[in-house]
């Protein structure tokens, strides 16, 4: 199994990092970190339809505006990137699939859009 770490936002209010699993049956699985506002958790994350998020996180960048909703497709767990006229804010819930969740909300700069890309055309 070969694991990346992407540091995708950080900063003094909040941190996200994805760890990319794979293995060697070609399968790969994401793990998401995050830590808002001294509020931590990690959880899996299994999106699929890589090339939409790509493609709407890249109409983001270039147009500062817009939102992009990454969802697990085991759960009702998501991630949501979305412009708010001039900012821009990450929100959602990660968690595991039995007890424990995480629900975070923060502002971000658009720098993580482009960190986000990075890492999900690691998973194609």
């Amino acid at each position: 199994m070969l694991k990346k770490t992407f540091e995708i936002y950080n900063n003094q209010h909040a941190k996200l990092f994805i760890e990319l699993y794979e293995y060697e049956q070609g399968r790969k699985t994401l793990n998401c970190i995050i830590d808002s506002q001294g509020y931590k958790g990690h959880a899996p994350l299994y999106p699929r339809e890589i090339d939409k998020y790509i493609s709407q996180l890249e109409n983001m960048s270039n147009l500062l505006a817009g939102e992009s909703c990454i969802y697990d497709i085991n759960s009702n767990h998501f991630i949501l990137l979305s412009f708010s006229g001039n900012e821009l804010y990450v929100s959602g819930t990660i968690g595991d699939y039995s007890h424990h969740t995480l629900m975070f909300k923060f502002k971000a700069d658009q720098t993580i859009l482009k960190h986000l890309i990075q890492a999900f055309k690691h998973l194609m």
